[in-house]
C-alpha cells in the first residue's frame, strides 16, 4: 500500500499537468486533512516543485500553477514542431504579448500546449537565446537581452517634433489615443532613453545643427503632422539617414509611402483593420450568423466610414453566407443609390479605394455593397427594422447608449434576444456595461518605444506599416 506522502505527490503531479495555469490548488490545511500528512510535509513536498517554477507560492493567498500570459499558437503543418515553437515565441515577443524583463512560460506548459518533448522546447529557447530575443537567469529563461537589462546606459535623447497645431496636455490626456504616449513615454525612460520635445518649425534648424555636430539622435517621432509638413519631414529625414541610422516612427494622418525601410510608421488604416479583423473574429467565434452595423452618417461624415467599411471583407473570408448591413442611421439623403456614391466618394477616397478595401480576399462588387446599406428618417425605425440580427455594432458609444436605452423600453433582452458591441470604450459610459472593440493602446505604445530603442523586431503589415492589436472588452451586452 502506498504511503499517504507518496499518494499526495502523484496527486500533485496529476493537478499540474492537467489543471489550468492560475488555477490555485486547496489550501495546506485541506491538503493535511485529506491525506493524512502534517502542514510541514505538505511543505517539504511542495518545495521540488517551487523550486522548478512549476508551482508558485503566494503568501497570504496560496499555491497555484503559475499563469501563462500569451495567446494561442496557430501551428503551420508544413513546419517542425521546433520551428513552430520559435515563430510562436517570436511573434508573441515582437507585438509585445511577453514584454521585456518578464519570464518565459515554463517548459512544462509550452510542452502541454504544443504536444511536444521538454527537449525541443529547450531547443527552442536556445535558439531565441542566441538570437539575443531571451536570456537565462537561474532556472527561468527572461525576455530580453541580459546586458541591456541589468546595465544604466548613458541616457540618450529621443526627438519627439510636434506639429504646430499639437497640445502636449490634451496629446498626453485627453486625445483617444493619449495611452500609445504614455506608455511609450514610461517604457523609454525604464530602458534610459529620454524624450525632449521640439516644435516641428524648428525642425530644420536640428538637423543643420545634427549634421555639423555628427551628433545623430537615438531616434527622432514625429505626431499629427500636415501633409506640406511631411513633405519637408521626408526631405530632411533622409538627410539624417543616409550616413548613420537613427530610428525613426512617424504617426500622422496624411497620404504617405513608407520612406525607408529603417522607418517604422503608425497608419490609422492599420487600426481600422485591427478592430474590423478583431470584430470580425469575436462575431465568428460567438457563432452569431447575422449582424448590422449602425453608423452615425449626419454626425461622422464619409471619411471615417471607410473604417466600418473594412469589417464587411473580413467577414465574407470567414462566411461568405454572413448576413450582414450598414446602417447609416437617422439620415433622409440617401434615398438612391447616386446620393449614396456623391456621399461616399471624394478626391482623396474614390471609388478605386473602396473597391480595394473590398477586394481584399477576393472580388465583391461595389453593388453589393450598396444593397447592404439602408436608411430611415428615425433612428428608431432602424432599431425596429433590425431586431431580428443577432448583434447590432455601433461606431459610438452615444449611439449604442440610446440602443440599449430602447431595448430596456420595448422589452427586449440584451444579451439574451440581442447583444450590442461599440466600437468605442469612452469612460463615461462605463457604467452601461457596453461590449467594445478597441486598439490595444498600451500594447502600441510598448510596440513603439521598442522600435525606437531597436531593440525588438516590430511586425509589420503587406505595406511595411506597423502591425496594431485590438481587444475585446466583454461586459454585459454580450452573451
Amino acid at each position: 500500500m502506498k504511503k499517504p506522502s507518496q499518494i499526495f505527490k502523484n496527486w500533485l503531479e496529476s493537478q499540474i499537468s492537467t489543471s489550468e495555469p492560475g488555477n490555485f490548488l486547496p489550501t495546506d490545511v485541506q491538503i493535511a486533512e485529506k491525506f493524512g500528512i502534517s502542514i510541514s510535509t505538505v511543505a517539504r513536498l511542495y518545495k521540488p516543485y517551487t523550486d522548478n517554477n512549476q508551482l508558485l507560492r503566494i503568501p497570504g493567498k496560496g499555491t497555484c500553477l503559475p499563469k501563462i500570459n500569451i495567446g494561442k499558437p496557430e501551428l503551420q503543418s508544413t513546419k517542425s514542431a521546433l520551428d513552430n515553437i520559435v515563430s510562436f515565441l517570436k511573434g508573441e515577443i515582437y507585438r509585445g504579448n511577453l514584454k521585456s524583463g518578464e519570464a518565459l512560460p515554463l517548459r512544462k506548459h509550452i510542452c502541454l500546449q504544443f504536444r511536444v518533448t521538454a527537449y525541443t522546447v529547450s531547443q527552442a529557447y536556445q535558439l531565441l537565446e542566441t538570437d539575443h530575443l531571451i536570456f537565462k537567469f537561474g532556472q527561468r529563461y527572461w525576455v530580453g537581452d541580459f546586458k541591456k537589462l541589468i546595465s544604466n546606459p548613458h541616457r540618450t535623447e529621443i526627438i519627439f517634433f510636434i506639429g504646430p497645431n499639437v497640445d502636449l496636455v490634451y496629446l498626453y490626456q485627453y486625445q483617444e489615443n493619449h495611452e500609445i504616449f504614455r506608455r511609450m513615454d514610461l517604457v523609454l525612460h525604464q530602458a534610459g532613453y529620454r524624450i525632449r520635445f521640439v516644435p516641428f518649425t524648428e525642425l530644420k534648424e536640428y538637423v543643420r545643427r545634427t549634421l555639423r555636430a555628427s551628433t545623430i539622435p537615438k531616434g527622432l517621432f514625429f505626431v499629427n503632422l500636415i501633409q506640406t509638413e511631411h513633405n519637408r519631414m521626408v526631405k530632411l529625414c533622409h538627410s539624417l539617414l543616409k550616413g548613420k541610422t537613427p530610428v525613426c516612427i512617424l504617426e500622422w494622418g496624411t497620404k504617405s509611402k513608407v520612406i525607408d525601410s529603417r522607418v517604422q510608421e503608425l497608419k490609422p488604416g492599420s487600426l481600422a483593420t485591427s478592430i474590423a479583423r478583431e470584430t470580425a473574429k469575436f462575431i465568428v467565434n460567438k457563432g452569431f450568423k447575422s449582424a448590422v452595423v449602425f453608423y452615425n452618417a449626419e454626425k461622422r461624415g464619409s471619411r471615417d466610414f471607410f473604417n466600418v467599411l473594412r469589417l464587411y471583407p473580413e467577414l465574407k473570408n470567414v462566411t461568405n453566407d454572413f448576413d450582414f448591413t450598414i446602417s447609416l442611421g437617422e439620415s433622409s439623403r440617401f434615398h438612391n443609390k447616386q446620393t449614396l456614391k456623391k456621399w461616399m466618394f471624394s478626391l482623396d477616397r474614390p471609388e478605386s479605394y473602396a473597391q480595394a478595401l473590398l477586394n481584399k480576399f477576393g472580388y465583391i462588387a461595389l453593388e453589393e455593397l450598396f444593397d447592404a446599406i439602408s436608411s430611415s428618417h428615425s433612428l428608431v425605425e432602424e432599431f425596429k427594422k433590425y431586431l431580428k440580427k443577432e448583434i447590432w455594432i455601433f461606431d459610438e458609444d452615444q449611439m449604442a447608449a440610446k440602443a440599449l436605452s430602447w431595448c430596456g423600453q420595448n422589452k427586449v433582452r440584451v444579451p439574451k434576444q440581442l447583444s450590442i458591441l461599440s466600437l468605442q470604450n469612452k469612460p463615461e459610459n462605463f457604467h452601461l456595461g457596453l461590449t467594445s472593440c478597441v486598439p490595444d493602446w498600451d500594447s502600441i505604445g510598448y510596440t513603439m518605444a521598442h522600435a525606437l530603442i531597436g531593440d525588438i523586431k516590430v511586425e509589420k503589415t503587406s505595406k511595411g506599416y506597423i502591425r496594431c492589436k485590438s481587444i475585446i472588452l466583454e461586459r454585459q451586452t454580450t452573451p
